[in-house]
């Protein structure tokens, strides 16, 4: 647009656009409808040109530039970016002002929606129950959420920027390092590792890695951790239970039969019951399998599943069984 004396000399039909006034009209009619510069430029930007009115007339080259937003007539919220000068004539006097706007609508737009997306995934990794790391391409960590730093008991100065590999276990690190590594030459592939333990602590991860170093704002490796440490010392328990059991079982010097409550399937005997019966442990697990299996015969069956039923059946019997021989 080009102004003088507040009063519109050119105007483009884009900037009509722009305020939400209809395109198709003659320039004779644009000069005819909008006539005062308030018309197009609401106050407040035309005071912010005011403002600084001694400035554009004094110096040569002077202009100004800022961004507003505004209501179109149809209720539809606007942005544009305005450039203001003057413009001269030959003898140096500012006698027009010319103004320039950038339409910034859809970009403005845009970066609400990414705000808002951007917005709506920090507050899902920041309030979940996982670990979640972000790792650059120069094997720093870049990003953080909440639980890493509760996990990892380290504050924010210490842990962004870090090597991850201080904070793992000595046992595990070679690991976890092979399986970052590996996350930089196989690009949105998935690396999982189990059990690893922490440094100087006895929290227990299992560990996913994902390689997104071609993703824009990632540019390295999202490693997500969720902390296992029950579950690992639950299963330590069992192993160690398990290793008394089977000391207990086959070192007995009595018979110890296992058999399967539905059918007597044999599930397993110590070398007590071979002394008894002749039959090897491997005997039984790969041949009695598929010949009638057990050694008892179906009234000792049924004697013994009354017997250790939910609701025993109060008995004593010597149960009779068939030796190999």
């Amino acid at each position: 647009m080009i102004f003088h004396a507040s009063r519109l000399v050119v105007i483009c039909v884009l900037l009509l656009g722009l305020h939400g006034y209809s395109t198709a009209q003659t320039e004779a009619e644009v000069k005819a409808n909008y006539t005062k510069l308030e018309q197009l430029i609401d106050e407040k930007t035309w005071d912010e040109i005011r403002s600084q009115r001694n400035e554009l007339t004094s110096q040569p080259d002077a202009h100004i530039r800022f961004e507003r937003d505004f209501v179109r007539p149809d209720g539809r919220k606007a942005w544009a970016s305005i450039y203001a000068r003057m413009l001269r004539d030959p003898s140096g006097e500012a006698r027009f002002a010319v103004l320039q706007v950038l339409d910034l609508t859809e970009q403005r737009r845009a970066q609400r929606a990414l705000a808002i997306s951007e917005s709506r995934f920090r507050g899902i990794i920041e309030n979940t129950g996982e670990v979640t790391l972000v790792i650059d391409l120069e094997g720093r960590i870049s990003y953080a959420n909440p639980k890493a730093y509760e996990v990892f008991g380290a504050s924010a100065t210490s842990l962004i920027g870090a090597k991850p590999l201080l904070f793992i276990h000595a046992v595990d690190r070679n690991e976890f390092g092979r399986a970052l590594a590996r996350t930089n030459t196989r690009p949105r592939e998935t690396f999982r590792l189990t059990d690893i333990r922490l440094q100087a602590s006895d929290v227990y991860l299992d560990v996913q890695f994902t390689g997104l170093g071609d993703a824009p704002g990632i540019s390295g490796t999202v490693v997500t951790a969720r902390i296992t440490t029950d579950q690992v010392k639950a299963e330590k328990q069992l192993r160690l239970s398990e290793a008394k059991f089977s000391t207990v079982f086959h070192s007995s010097p009595d018979a110890v039969l296992i058999l399967r409550q539905s059918d007597s399937i044999v599930v397993d005997f110590n070398t007590g019951f071979t002394r008894l019966l002749g039959y090897t442990r491997e005997e039984a697990i790969e041949k009695l399998k598929t010949q009638n299996p057990s050694p008892l015969s179906e009234a000792e069956r049924e004697w013994l599943l009354k017997k250790y039923s939910p609701k025993p059946l109060p008995s004593r019997r010597k149960p009779y069984f068939t030796s190999k021989s």
